[in-house]
């Protein structure tokens, strides 16, 4: 009888303990939870002060991914999408890694660099060189984002020590794509350090043939003028910038087949091979699938 009583008391001992566990872990969820929304609101809206506290407090991974937009980023990647220097700052002395990417391939500087936050870019690119060249799942680099989006600021600053002649996954350097959406002063920059005109796409196309062809005549100007002073040309019948030749080379692609064309390209036909990441969240972070992205603006 005695043994009975004892074994009943141990019984109802391990089920107090059980639910004391369970208890304390249900409210530790619901505090991580908490914690984890306001954290990525603080990074957000560049709250620093909480920010820090929250990060010295909680002991939270600066590398681990938190949710916003229905998307996962590292808090270095939403900080410079948004364009929150002090911020950055703060994460990178904390050991935030600027190599992780989201589901599109897209690391904290491609996302600074496509929105123009040249102040972040600065600071991203001094505290490590290793992403400056790095591409998306697309192949795109920073300066193909800050190329196609018109971000002189942080194209001239990825080009000081980046590469400018990086072709994407379709052929594409950040000069054709500058031409491709009209962007006179960034093909200016691009021509002023380097950038190669004759390269092609996979369709044939060089950064004329789609200027010409997207009739940005600011852009052909500045591509032909360039090809004058730097090529040198038998006769000026064999100049591939000139109109004619421009549509025999046209001509010689076929007016459909736009594979890899994409949104903004409004060359030949429907684009059959338009690329994910070139939508982004609200036109921001560029992401693909998954990643939709912080709201307005924030690539």
């Amino acid at each position: 009888m005695k043994g009975t009583k004892i074994f009943l008391a141990l019984i109802l001992t391990i089920s107090c303990v059980k639910r004391e566990t369970a208890f304390s872990l249900s409210k530790m969820l619901e505090v991580s939870v908490y914690n984890t929304e306001d954290f990525t609101q603080a990074l957000e809206q560049g709250d620093l002060p909480k920010v820090q506290h929250m990060v010295e407090e909680n002991k939270i991974d600066v590398n681990e991914k938190v949710r916003f937009s229905n998307s996962l980023f590292t808090p270095l990647q939403l900080a410079s999408a948004k364009g929150h220097k002090p911020v950055v700052e703060f994460l990178l002395h904390k050991g935030a890694k600027l190599e992780q990417s989201t589901r599109g391939g897209m690391t904290a500087l491609h996302l600074a660099a496509k929105n123009n936050h040249e102040e972040v870019v600065g600071t991203l690119i001094n505290s490590s060189e290793n992403t400056i060249n790095a591409q998306d799942t697309n192949g795109k680099t920073p300066l193909h984002w800050a190329a196609e989006n018109g971000c002189y600021e942080s194209a001239s600053l990825l080009l000081d020590k980046g590469k400018v002649d990086t072709q994407d996954k379709i052929g594409r350097t950040a000069l054709i794509r500058a031409a491709i959406k009209g962007q006179a002063t960034i093909v200016s920059l691009l021509l002023q350090k380097g950038a190669k005109v004759d390269i092609k796409d996979d369709l044939g196309r060089t950064a004329l043939i789609w200027a010409g062809e997207n009739q940005h005549s600011e852009v052909v100007s500045l591509l032909q003028e360039y090809r004058d002073d730097s090529t040198q040309i038998e006769s000026s019948d064999t100049h591939e910038g000139s109109a004619a030749n421009m549509e025999q080379e046209r001509g010689a692609q076929g007016p459909s087949a736009s594979m890899g064309q994409e949104e903004g390209d409004k060359g030949p036909s429907a684009s059959m091979g338009q690329e994910g990441g070139d939508k982004g969240p609200s036109a921001s972070m560029g992401q693909e699938g998954d990643d939709k992205g912080p709201s307005a603006n924030m690539g």
